[in-house]
């Protein structure tokens, strides 16, 4: 599935493959925001209308930043017939620094598996509520669609456009997500105070919330230390075993000029293996990056 206004290109390159079959679709959408014609693209429609067309027993996505960085691994994971999906880990660069994360990208076609969310669409919540079992493998993904910073921008807006559009359940702490990418603290903070008092919002969302609302704080004009301990004492009470809520933390610690109590957490967290976290909407460390911040922990 590509997401493209110039088709006659797609279809010049889909020639050069005789097993390649080619569809065309319109995934657009207008709608009216404060008096003014928005388009959006429903990524959720566009990969499901896909999925209809998959006929082979295993589907893997993959979107054209990307790359298998070892398309063997892929092909071993397709001989457990026990496994019904397999989450990747995925590396993305992101101004120079690759960031890990994991993303479930390969599954087995026939159960009805398909995706929700008009962007940052994802399989998941289908899985979880089915009940289907998923397991993680260390296959990896290489994305570089971070690279371009205007690109990044004309992205968040699009994610803005798309929450408002499709009035998600969890819309607010989305949101603030993409506040944070937009470097906007206070934007974001409006967004996270209001997704914390939700209800029902998944454990997991509203620990993440707190954590960043609290980083939120410590960037912005409007820092309220007190506040900002109180959200991410909160965030740990919830979810113990998050790693973005610690790395916060010591970022807490440092900015109150504590960088010993500081190296304490990240010492505790390289206890831990940081890349094999089960919780939705986390952070992936690695052994590197927490020695990283261990090194840089110094009085202010």
């Amino acid at each position: 599935m590509v997401a493209t206004d110039n088709y006659s290109q797609i279809k010049e390159v889909a020639k050069e493959y005789s097993n390649v079959k080619l569809y065309k679709k319109s995934f657009t959408k207008y709608f009216l925001k404060v008096g003014k014609l928005k388009k959006i693209f429903l990524f959720d429609k566009a990969r499901n209308y896909s999925l209809s067309k998959a006929t082979k027993k295993w589907i893997l996505i993959l979107d054209c930043d990307e790359t298998i960085k070892d398309p063997n691994q892929i092909k071993e994971l397709t001989t457990h017939s026990e496994v019904i999906a397999w989450r990747l880990d995925q590396i993305s660069t992101v101004n120079n620094v690759e960031i890990p994360t994991q993303t479930t990208r390969l599954w087995q076609n026939g159960y009805g598996i398909h995706y929700t969310k008009v962007v940052h669409e994802t399989v998941d919540e289908y899985l979880q509520d089915n009940k289907l079992r998923i397991e993680r493998s260390d296959a990896m993904i290489t994305h570089t669609g971070f690279d371009d910073p205007k690109w990044n921008k004309e992205k968040a807006q699009r994610v803005i456009d798309a929450y408002e559009y499709e009035q998600h359940p969890y819309m607010w702490y989305y949101l603030g997500i993409v506040y944070t990418q937009l470097e906007n603290p206070e934007k974001a903070s409006e967004c996270f105070e209001k997704c914390i008092v939700m209800p029902n919002i998944p454990k997991h969302l509203k620990a993440h919330a707190l954590g960043v609302l609290a980083d939120c704080y410590r960037q912005s004009s409007l820092f309220y230390r007190d506040l900002a301990v109180e959200r991410i004492k909160a965030g740990i009470e919830l979810e113990p075993d998050q790693n973005m809520v610690y790395l916060i933390q010591a970022e807490l610690l440092k900015n109150f000029n504590k960088p010993n109590k500081a190296k304490d957490i990240y010492k505790a967290l390289r206890k831990r293996d940081t890349l094999k976290t089960k919780i939705n909407a986390d952070i992936l460390l690695t052994k590197e990056q927490i020695d990283k911040e261990i090194k840089n922990c110094t009085i202010r």
